[in-house]
């Protein structure tokens, strides 16, 4: 189900996200708790009308409905905003995939939010990765072009607003900051 998998496409199926603008307003209500969705619905195999719909998967919560599973996070957007714009990716400015709240949700490019991920997910900040050799933190900012090398520091939080500098000299968002209260 995890849409990074090799060879799938990291937004929407159209088709989905289609059914979704015509249908998720009549099955699921928002709810700032859990999956983001409640049943407006009866559904087999849940507790009933305004109970919590969907379950936790690995990075997402998900949402079954006539044998398709869906994103709970796609479901907040659409309930929201409407059809998911072709080839977008509904992006967690937290990087918590279980935090569903409408705050938290943005709409991105792929591109755009391949810019969150750190450089191999040991750290808890952006662009930041374990250099086991030297034990010291890797800062390095992703670009169109490849990476920029931004040095070797003792601590995750050196190395972190280190990459904040550079990716705000890079004209990257407020939003997309490790700390964005900084800026």
């Amino acid at each position: 189900m995890d849409h990074h998998r090799k060879g799938q496409k990291p937004f929407i199926e159209r088709s989905k996200a289609e059914w979704l603008v015509e249908n998720a307003p009549k099955l699921w209500q928002y709810s700032d708790k859990g999956s983001g969705i409640i049943w407006k619905i009866h559904q087999k195999g849940t507790k009933g009308l305004n109970c919590e719909a969907g379950g936790r998967q690995l990075k997402y919560y998900s949402v079954r409905y006539n044998g398709k599973y869906y994103y709970c996070h796609h479901v907040v957007w659409t309930l929201f905003n409407g059809l998911i714009p072709e080839r977008k990716i509904i992006d967690h400015l937290d990087r918590n995939g279980h935090n569903n709240k409408i705050e938290n949700l943005q709409i991105k490019t792929s591109s755009e939010n391949g810019h969150n991920k750190s450089a191999n997910g040991v750290s808890q900040y952006k662009g930041i990765s374990w250099f086991d050799r030297d034990k010291k933190w890797l800062a390095r900012l992703g670009t169109k072009d490849g990476f920029i090398f931004l040095g070797y520091h003792n601590t995750q939080l050196e190395a972190a607003l280190i990459w904040d500098q550079a990716a705000k000299k890079a004209g990257r968002k407020k939003e997309d900051m490790n700390f964005p209260e900084l800026y």
